[in-house]
Formats: structure tokens, sequence, C-alpha cells
């Protein structure tokens, strides 16, 4: 379990510190774009409903605030959509 654990936080830092697929250079906003989606599409196939009752308390100030920010360009640059 503790390797387990040790892959874990291996995967958090990693998308954590990330700038770009060889480490170097400018920073590709698409490829960590591309990543998050992949973690949402996770979420809509394995989540349960009773997942999300304490996802408030998982979240930080400043990382609901960066969730914040994403929505907020994506309601002024997108079309209207139905989810």
């Amino acid at each position: 379990m503790k390797s387990t654990l040790m892959k874990f936080e291996n995967l958090e830092s990693f998308l954590e510190n990330w700038v770009n697929i060889n480490d170097e250079g400018s920073y590709d906003f698409i490829g960590i774009i591309n990543l998050f989606t992949a973690i949402l599409r996770n979420i809509k196939k394995n989540a349960l409903k009773s997942d999300f009752e304490d996802l408030y308390e998982l979240i930080s100030e400043e990382e609901l605030e960066m969730l914040e920010i994403i929505m907020n360009h994506l309601n002024k640059n997108g079309e209207s959509r139905n989810v």
C-alpha cells in the first residue's frame, strides 16, 4: 500500500510542477488543459454522486479561485452550453 501512496504523490507532484512534456522551455498551457480535461472525463466516468458531498472541503480557496477564473473565461469566450 505504501508504494501506491508514493505513486500517487509522484503523480500529484508531476502534475503540480509540470511545465511541458520535456520539462524545459515554455509552459504548455494546452497540454496541461488536456490533462485537466482527461481528469474531468475520469471523474465523469468513475465518480459516484456521494463522492461530491465533501468536495468543497477538498479544494483550497486558491484552487477554487482558479476554477472560477477558468469558468469565467469559458463563459466569456465560449458559446452557451447545455451541460
